[in-house]
């Protein structure tokens, strides 16, 4: 039987007692509509876990005697340890493939590859295939690989045969499989495979991003140092960002999944997964019953454009003792010419206008919270001179409301750029008109930050080249 084990990272945020719902939803939906079996398994990979102890906990604890390994959930601190993990598990026989939304860019090698050796050569000998959609269509290919048929081509699996790249056609999503998930199926290996006890679950009010269907053709500016003129990319969004715009959930498949969640003291938590919540709490509120906390995320503007209708939300929940807690709103930046390369679609006096009515609300309701240093912040970018990077951190350690807002140490990231993402075109442009390469990671992203790095005015994480750290001396 091909059974089915999803790996995903262990995370050391405040999204740690967080159910995996991706993951999980797709463990439900194999176990419950095929005969394969599937489990989640959390991964610690600090604990020192290899190959041969992830298989040994598969088939003594569990059972699964020859299982297929999906990988899920990239993040970059975990990517080299996947990359890894999976070309030992292949090495063993074992099938391997990386799934997730917008996640090509790590299988897949990058356009020009085979004339300019420095572009991304992909990972497909790490892993077999990389399958993107909906989980219920993982089933078929779990069939074929039981019955040592040909899977490429299947819907939602991307292969590569003979340097050939076979997609398959991208598959529907079936609004009423995106709510049935198992909230028992995670398990958390570390010394010894545990079950893993869920704080909080998701709850999916929508897929993508409103934004995302805002399309536009915006100028991106060369880095700062290089003289070329812009180059126009067309973007649905924030320009870093490509997942497009929205599937909305109705209410009555909202309501289902609230309570699918556990009771946690009586109360059930979750994570409400909807870039512009607000307008869908009050009905929310009103109907669903046993709530504790709503995590919430949100796109900058809607708090700033409609704070008395967000008021009269604090309200409603409050009356059923609920609490809103701001878990993450992307304001990216406060340098105004790398929020219009973001193409972010608002200002620094914009986003410290919403910051300030965030603060008053939190100062005046209790049961509104802000969690301090989730908030989006991309720094630095490309566009940032030394004195934007000064200026940027000055004030983000320096303005009381910003410090309430990111808390006392900053935590930030610098931006991505994948080799499949939205500045991908945009940054072999500079390449090839600038004479410079930039080095690609093992994963699919673009380094053009590795030699900048030395001039930064704060310390940098040379453990992470991917986080940015600023101490709070």
């Amino acid at each position: 039987m091909a059974d089915l084990v999803i790996i995903t990272p262990h995370l050391k945020t405040h999204l740690g007692g967080c159910g995996k719902y991706s993951c999980q939803l797709a463990a439900t939906i194999i176990s419950k509509y095929s005969n394969h079996r599937s489990i989640v398994i959390e991964v610690n990979f600090d604990d020192g876990i290899t190959a041969d102890s992830l298989v040994a906990c598969v088939q003594d604890d569990l059972g699964f005697n020859d299982p297929i390994f999906g990988f899920s959930l990239l993040i970059s601190s975990s990517a080299a340890d996947y990359l890894f993990i999976s070309r030992e598990l292949k090495r063993r026989g074992y099938k391997t493939f990386i799934a997730g939304a917008e996640i090509d860019y790590v299988y897949l090698p990058e356009v020009g590859h085979r004339t300019h050796e420095h572009r991304f050569q992909g990972n497909t000998t790490e892993f077999d295939f990389l399958f993107e959609g909906p989980a219920e269509h993982i089933i078929p290919v779990l069939d074929d690989i039981q019955d040592c048929k040909e899977y490429a081509g299947r819907p939602g699996v991307t292969t590569v045969r003979d340097s050939e790249v076979i997609r398959g056609n991208q598959p529907q999503y079936c609004i009423e499989k995106l709510v049935e998930v198992d909230w028992g199926n995670l398990l958390i290996l570390g010394e010894d495979l545990n079950k893993r006890e869920i704080q909080s679950g998701v709850v999916l009010a929508q897929r993508g991003c409103p934004y995302g269907s805002q399309s536009k053709l915006l100028a991106i500016d060369p880095p700062i140092g290089i003289d070329l003129p812009p180059y126009e990319i067309q973007t649905k969004g924030c320009s870093f960002c490509h997942y497009g715009g929205p599937l909305t959930i109705p209410l009555e498949h909202v309501l289902s999944q609230i309570r699918n969640i556990p009771l946690s003291n009586g109360r059930r938590n979750f994570y409400l997964s909807h870039q512009n919540p607000f307008p869908l709490l009050p009905k929310l509120i009103e109907q669903a019953e046993d709530i504790g906390t709503i995590h919430l995320m949100s796109l900058p503007g809607f708090i700033r454009n409609h704070a008395d209708r967000v008021r009269s939300t604090i309200i409603q929940a409050q009356k059923k003792r609920i609490i809103l807690d701001l878990s993450c709103i992307g304001f990216e930046s406060f340098t105004p010419n790398v929020l219009r390369n973001l193409n972010k679609n608002t200002s620094v006096e914009q986003n410290m206008r919403e910051i300030e009515i965030m603060i008053d609300l939190e100062d005046n309701f209790r049961n509104f919270n802000i969690t301090p240093g989730c908030h989006g912040l991309i720094v630095p970018t490309p566009w940032h001179t030394s004195d934007d990077l000064a200026k940027e951190f000055a004030l983000l350690k320096e303005n009381d409301r910003l410090k309430r807002t990111y808390g006392g140490a900053i935590f930030c990231r610098q931006l991505r750029i994948t080799h499949t993402g939205g500045l991908s075109n945009w940054i072999r442009f500079v390449e090839e008109n600038a004479g410079v390469n930039y080095k690609r990671n093992s994963f699919g992203q673009i380094e053009w930050h590795t030699d900048a790095a030395e001039t930064w005015p704060f310390e940098y994480s040379r453990k992470n080249k991917t986080d940015v750290v600023v101490t709070d001396d």
